[in-house]
């Protein structure tokens, strides 16, 4: 079982990005195959888009642990005390800039990097030097598409409200519940271990490090900590970034015996990536994509945590 990342990256940004190499003043002599150096812009543009969305993601623990290490510890496990975070999962709503002058900002700021970007992938002796000179020209070329190409603050602040009544319409679905009702039936049908919800304990804050003690959970000889973190749309922070629901949440497999924790590791789901405007006519839809996610989040916890091989290990 692979990862299942779902990438939030647009082609307009890839474009938005060539659209700015071609403004700036580089000699053609120097920029001998500008072919190869917007392909290898796209590939780098995706690759940082992919690292800002998971956070420089990495796989999950159990994907890199060996065999003997895996198995040794799960044979450990036949009693597993559950937990969650006593608190809400913080939400984010990724937008377009409201106005001219933030739209300016955001532009400035990815005309900056856009430029240093080309320096860095093209082939020009001294080519990240030259791209860290130049950015400021980058930057201002920016600022001013981003003005250009602004959405009128009334228009996001509308997108804004519309989105933060389906967040509400979320919160009335009581989805933790859910969520821990899907978890305890699924872990104990797929892996034959025993599984007791204990409501509580759990950290009270995103960044708490809760030390367990044996004796609040007896019989246990694991406590998998569920931590919410996030939950909303993602998009990039340039100018007008389509967005993508997701939900992500951070799990803490622990051995009650000495305290070790044996897994630490952020799970998300991300879904389908959409402008901001078709988020906001349809608001529905965007709670079903955040629906959605609970029974993904369960099996990929699950399936991580107790059921599968590392990826060096698989034929």
């Amino acid at each position: 079982m692979k990862p299942e990342f779902t990438p939030c990256v647009h082609f307009d940004k890839v474009r938005d990005i060539q659209d700015l190499t071609s403004r700036l003043a580089l000699n053609k002599h120097t920029m001998t195959d500008i072919a190869y150096i917007r392909k290898t812009l796209c590939i780098l543009t995706l690759f940082i888009g992919l690292m800002a969305v998971f956070g420089c993601a990495k796989s999950p623990t159990v994907y890199s642990m060996p065999t003997e290490e895996l198995e040794s510890m799960r044979d450990e496990i036949s009693s597993v005390a559950v937990v969650s975070g006593q608190y809400k999962s913080m939400e984010q709503l990724d937008l377009p800039a409201k106005g001219v002058l933030a739209a300016g900002g955001r532009g400035f700021v990815s005309g900056v990097g856009a430029t240093i970007a080309v320096g860095v992938v093209s082939p020009v002796p001294g080519g990240t030097i030259i791209g860290i000179v130049l950015s400021p020209i980058g930057g201002v070329v920016g600022f001013f598409r981003g003005m250009v190409v602004a959405e009128p603050t009334e228009k996001i602040e509308a997108a804004e409200q519309a989105l933060n009544e389906a967040a509400e319409k979320l919160r009335t679905m009581n989805l933790g519940d859910t969520f821990r009702e899907d978890f305890m039936a699924l872990a104990a049908e797929r892996t034959g271990k025993q599984f007791r919800f204990y409501e509580e304990y759990g950290p009270l804050t995103p960044h708490e490090k809760v030390d367990y003690d044996p004796a609040d959970f007896p019989g246990a000889d694991t406590v998998l900590e569920i931590r919410p973190i996030r939950a909303g749309l993602w998009g990039l922070w340039t100018v007008n970034p389509p967005a993508s629901p997701f939900a992500e949440v951070g799990i803490r497999l622990i051995r009650l015996r000495d305290g070790k924790v044996l897994i630490d590791d952020t799970i998300m789901c991300a879904g389908e990536e959409r402008s901001y405007e078709v988020w906001a006519t349809n608001s529905d839809l965007f709670v079903q994509e955040i629906v959605k996610c609970v029974p993904r989040l369960v099996g990929k916890i699950v399936d991580d945590t107790f059921l599968v091989n590392a990826l060096s290990n698989r034929r």
